[in-house]
């Protein structure tokens, strides 16, 4: 029936809180039927004002004086008076007293030990010190393990030796004696300085021309001679 396939999209639809799809499928299945209690019950609960959902479930009255799901929904919503047959639930009694647990007063050692980072750092270090322990074991084994080298002399070959002659009555070299100059006469006068000296040049002011005829004119208007030290 195309109805209950509606009908069932209806229902998915107001699950999946898609509220407008549902209350416009239930509004052409209300038109089609409006006699169907189902419809107007789960119309009421996509409706957006009370006094909708008041109808809905007035309507449902009209057709089932009986049905207790829209009494107790205008029960409610207060727009029927409560039934005497009802009676409320007795109210919940909460038990308020807690038994307390007895804490343990754990050391300082046992409180850093419970701590999971400071425990896995701990192990980290010790993983990494038996670590350095066993490699400086092999290293020193490996030093002792080391074959002695016995220091004793040896018969190696080695360079030939280089003679050098000495001179002797054999086979002695003569030597040419270096003639020396010889002067004549008195001795220089360099030859009583304990060191030779190089000559200096002195220096001497060379006269320019317009430097020199500038001072000139300058030293003749200082005496007041304007003649001499105006130009020719």
């Amino acid at each position: 029936m195309p109805e209950d396939i509606m009908f069932q999209e209806a229902v998915e639809a107001i699950r999946l809180g898609q509220r407008k799809r549902a209350r416009d499928l239930l509004t052409r299945l209300l038109r089609t039927d409006g006699s169907n209690t189902q419809y107007w019950l789960w119309m009421s609960s996509v409706v957006e004002t009370p006094k909708e959902q008041i109808y809905c479930l007035q309507s449902i009255l009209k057709i089932d004086p009986k049905n207790k799901a829209a009494r107790q929904g205008l029960i409610l919503l207060g727009a029927l008076p409560p039934e005497s047959e009802i009676k409320p639930k007795p109210p919940l009694r909460r038990r308020w007293q807690v038994e307390v647990l007895e804490v343990k007063d754990v050391g300082a050692l046992q409180a850093l030990w419970n701590n999971p980072l400071m425990r896995f750092a701990v192990l980290t270090m010790t993983a990494v010190a038996v670590l350095v322990l066993i490699w400086l074991g092999l290293y020193y084994q490996g030093q002792g393990t080391k074959p002695v080298v016995a220091k004793l002399p040896t018969r190696t070959a080695g360079p030939s030796p280089t003679f050098t002659f000495t001179p002797t009555a054999i086979n002695e070299t003569q030597r040419v004696p270096t003639l020396k100059a010889t002067l004549s006469g008195p001795p220089p006068l360099e030859a009583r300085l304990q060191a030779t000296y190089t000559p200096t040049p002195v220096y001497i002011n060379t006269p320019h021309t317009s430097n020199e005829a500038f001072r000139f004119a300058r030293m003749a208007f200082q005496r007041g001679d304007i003649a001499s030290a105006s130009p020719i």
